[in-house]
């Protein structure tokens, strides 16, 4: 009798371990599946302006495929990529055409940890249709930009202006430096910030131009009689009309 209650006992004790076994992994599994989906989130990232963003985050939901980043911090945008390893990278097309955006692509693209990663641009255009239908996951982001070639084009060409040039930029005059069919690069008496719309208009050598811009880059500069920011402008649109002012150059 004492043995068959010992033996009663070590049973039970058995089936009471298996059981704490058996939840055990079942609890394992389930942190696995947990962390799984968690890193699986965020397998595309977006990184644009703030005022983008924060237009975006009012109009819809955030998807849980898609990891939305300020350009304002490019340092920490890389630094969030390649922890995540996602498998796309979506650039604002105004910070991917800045010396910031380039430095980043840059460095994406010599990260050896990285190789595969798909890097893409979303036009001027498009990133005001962020949540404007609703919400966008990943995979309609990733439709919605364009891929950004590994050995990127030559440049537009641009030329010089002369000395007294000038555009309207949000109806202020401003020192027009340069000029090409994509844009142009402008010193101004008020403050320009990357990423900031701005209206340009010029009338020159019977060329009337009317256009919505925005600042790819800009910087502060002391003159003698005052500060003035020089930038880079980004047409909207590309301006055929101005091939009568820009010349092309011929090839031999």
């Amino acid at each position: 009798m004492i043995y068959a209650q010992a033996d009663a006992v070590h049973e039970a004790d058995v089936l009471h371990e298996e059981n704490v076994v058996h939840e055990s992994c079942v609890h394992t599994e389930r942190k696995t599946e947990k962390k799984e989906r968690k890193e699986d989130a965020g397998s595309t990232v977006l990184i644009a302006s703030e005022n983008v963003l924060a237009a975006w985050s009012s109009r819809a939901t955030t998807p849980t495929d898609l990891l939305a980043l300020a350009d304002a911090d490019a340092q920490g945008a890389l630094a969030v990529i390649e922890r995540r390893r996602p498998r796309i990278v979506v650039l604002e097309q105004m910070f991917a055409a800045s010396p910031r955006g380039a430095a980043l692509v840059k460095a994406l693209r010599s990260n050896s940890h990285l190789a595969g990663l798909d890097i893409r641009v979303l036009p001027a255009d498009r990133s005001a249709q962020l949540g404007a239908s609703g919400p966008i996951n990943g995979q309609a982001l990733t439709r919605m930009a364009r891929s950004l070639e590994a050995t990127p084009k030559r440049r537009v060409h641009r030329i010089t202006m002369p000395e007294g040039a000038a555009v309207l930029v949000d109806g202020v005059r401003a020192d027009l430096i340069d000029l090409s069919t994509l844009g142009a690069q402008i010193v101004s008496p008020t403050i320009l910030r990357p990423n900031q719309k701005i209206l340009v208009v010029m009338d020159r050598e019977g060329v009337v131009l009317r256009t919505q811009a925005a600042i790819a880059w800009s910087s502060l500069e002391l003159t003698p009689k005052a500060l003035t920011y020089r930038a880079g402008v980004e047409f909207v649109y590309a301006q055929p009309k101005l091939l009568s002012i820009v010349p092309q150059p011929t090839g031999r």
